[in-house]
């Protein structure tokens, strides 16, 4: 299944920039290792905010789950989840030009 996420992180703010910094290295290699195995399949920062629009790709919503909590800024992180499907015009394309190009 995928699944469209728009992620929103407030992290507190008695935080030092130390404190900042290393949560933000911990969650882009926990990220990174997400995009590796194929969980994570993009992400696109919101400009002005600490915000992001994902697609993520998993077998169930149960699993999504568990693998958010399993982010570091999962605490702080407010999550809209849609779950998405193939759009009738991407199989047009598809069927007419081949492969849909890479972003």
């Amino acid at each position: 299944m995928r699944f469209l996420l728009n992620i929103q992180v407030r992290m507190p703010g008695e935080w030092t920039q130390e404190q900042r910094t290393e949560l933000a290295r911990r969650e882009t290699e926990a990220a990174v290792e997400l995009m590796h195995r194929k969980v994570l399949r993009r992400t696109f920062r919101v400009v002005g905010q600490v915000a992001n629009f994902s697609i993520w790709e998993t077998a169930t919503p149960e699993e999504l789950h568990a693998v958010l909590q399993s982010l570091p800024m999962y605490p702080f992180m407010t999550i809209t989840v849609t779950p998405i499907i193939k759009h009738p015009v991407e199989q047009a394309y598809e069927e007419k030009y081949g492969s849909i190009p890479a972003l």
